[in-house]
């Protein structure tokens, strides 16, 4: 009993730029007359198998690069050889994911949209009215839905009753739900309420982590804790570019109040004060956020 499915695959491929070799991540495809298709496959006891239709053979999927395809022994060399790379497949406008190096089908295509694993987790998407199919344009829309997060074993981490998720890393996931924003841990524990319309994050990790917040159209800053580090009192918020701020020693911030810009730091000490028409920062290398 074959049953055909599409499948893709994140996967390093080569590439050669001024004489030297890159490693980077590909999207996995197949080169055909009609264009770049996503991979065609066949379920067949239990495992995937790449569909050769010129020799009418199965195979397991191997990475495609832009001139060929890697041996299994050299994917083992840059794929990591003690964690297995999990593929995504659709059936019927469903969705799951086998072992790449034993084909063998890990989570069952019983979900509305499933990503690719990058590392521990993954987001999923349940309740959705339109499914979704991979297109010949290398076009994948996300359906509406409601999204959650799984991890390897298909355990739900977040239950998928969201309007949208974002991962941060493998401890974090922004959530949106009736327009309102928040923060939840891998514990599914609420870190920052659902309660702010936007939420930019500053810096992400453990020790570090700040947000841009805005309510009731007015913005500020708060930290991970939810503990607000700069009121919501100005129009608007604006950290200092990357280029200029990794010249910096602390946090800035651009920020406009009633028509006028300053410059304030992360106590939300005025640097400048708040009375200019326009600002603009530049580094010691005269290089602008402009």
């Amino acid at each position: 009993n074959k049953i055909k499915c599409n499948y893709r695959i994140y996967s390093y491929r080569l590439e050669l730029e001024e004489g030297k070799i890159y490693n980077n991540m590909g999207l996995h495809a197949v080169n055909t007359d009609d264009g770049m298709k996503y991979g065609e496959g066949v379920i067949y006891n239990n495992k995937v198998y790449d569909f050769n239709k010129n020799s009418k053979s199965l195979g397991l999927v191997e990475p495609q690069i832009k001139h060929g395809a890697f041996k299994r022994s050299k994917v083992d060399v840059f794929l990591d050889p003690d964690s297995d790379q999990l593929v995504q497949m659709e059936v019927n406008g469903k969705w799951g994911c086998f072992s790449l190096y034993t084909g063998r089908i890990i989570i069952e295509p019983t979900w509305d949209y499933m990503d690719d694993f990058d590392g521990t987790y993954t987001r999923v998407i349940s309740d959705s009215e339109n499914t979704m199919h991979l297109n010949d344009k290398m076009e994948l829309p996300l359906p509406e839905g409601k999204h959650g997060v799984i991890d390897r074993c298909n355990n739900i981490v977040i239950s998928p009753v969201y309007d949208k998720l974002i991962f941060f890393d493998d401890q974090y996931f922004m959530v949106i739900k009736n327009g309102k924003k928040g923060l939840l841990n891998r514990q599914n524990e609420v870190i920052i309420p659902l309660i702010y319309e936007e939420m930019g994050a500053i810096s992400i990790n453990s020790e570090d982590l700040f947000f841009i917040v805005s309510k009731d159209k007015k913005k500020g800053v708060i930290n991970g804790q939810n503990e607000m580090v700069i009121p919501l009192i100005y129009d608007d918020i604006k950290r200092i570019s990357y280029k200029i701020a990794k010249s910096c020693k602390e946090h800035y911030f651009i920020v406009s109040k009633d028509k006028k810009k300053g410059l304030i730091n992360l106590q939300n000490e005025v640097i400048i004060p708040i009375q200019w028409d326009e600002f603009f920062t530049y580094n010691e290398d005269g290089e602008s956020d402009m």
